[in-house]
């Protein structure tokens, strides 16, 4: 799957699931085309490192949970307190809504309302960040964008995004605030059995892996990876490539690379 958008005075593709990096299906489609003209290609899940004097190559790990597993064994695979978190929360009063490509595009508020909540969670660790929406947007006119989400009383508890394919979901965005929060157990149940709705949504759509979003370490999990792995599926290693492709794009890797990046 390949997006395209601006950052700044840059033209930047992400190319998704698509490990064979030198080459495009014989019937391009536009997106691939404009994938081949930007200043700098993102290659995600690539399966060997690539070196090159315009070309970062970052190792990355994560985990996949298999989805063609029976329910019953993929529900199996998550630890115990977990699996009863999660059917502690499915007798809440809490809703799970779901947006695919097309509703998201339709609903203009929602990629606003999933940005308003990472910045306010983000800034209420003391590390603010903005969301790019252009970013986001460009995953749903792609056609490879969902958004779930857990609510109470019409009030978002949590969202998660994702970039798909036939065959992958792989997580972009798992966000929730709810730090100094009565409610704060039932945001973090809330969490937990939304990424449980979402594996069951990609399993009965016909989806083969469930891509976590990355481990930071294999060796020294923190708490994060840890709570990703207490849901099972394989541990994996790949690498993302970042490569200039106009002499633009080429100057943009120079300088990055000089700074270290």
């Amino acid at each position: 799957m390949y997006i395209c958008y601006r950052k700044k005075m840059l033209r930047l593709a992400q190319i998704w699931f698509y490990d064979k990096m030198e080459e495009f299906p014989e019937k391009e489609s536009t997106d691939a085309k404009d994938a081949k003209r930007a200043d700098i290609a993102f290659y995600h899940n690539v399966a060997e490192p690539r070196e090159g004097r315009f070309t970062i190559c970052q190792t990355f790990h994560s985990q996949i949970s298999d989805l063609t597993l029976p329910e019953e064994e993929l529900f199996a695979k998550i630890s115990k307190t977990e699996r009863y978190q999660i059917r502690k929360n499915s007798r809440e009063a809490v809703t799970v809504k779901v947006w695919d490509s097309r509703e998201i595009l339709k609903d203009g508020q929602v990629i606003e309302e999933l940005a308003k909540m990472y910045e306010a969670m983000y800034a209420s660790k003391g590390h603010p960040k903005t969301m790019n929406r252009e970013q986001v947007r460009a995953y749903a006119e792609a056609g490879g964008l969902y958004i779930t989400c857990v609510e109470k009383d019409g009030e978002p508890l949590v969202y998660h995004s994702y970039t798909v394919d036939k065959d992958n979901a792989r997580l972009l965005h798992s966000v929730s605030d709810f730090r100094e929060r009565e409610d704060a157990n039932l945001i973090a149940h809330s969490n937990k059995r939304l990424h449980w709705e979402d594996m069951k949504l990609f399993a009965g759509a016909g989806i083969r892996n469930y891509d976590w979003g990355g481990i930071s370490s294999l060796t020294a999990p923190n708490g994060i990876d840890v709570f990703k792995m207490k849901f099972g599926g394989e541990l994996t290693t790949y690498y993302n490539v970042i490569t200039g492709q106009t002499a633009l794009g080429k100057l943009a890797m120079l300088v990055l690379k000089k700074k270290g990046l």
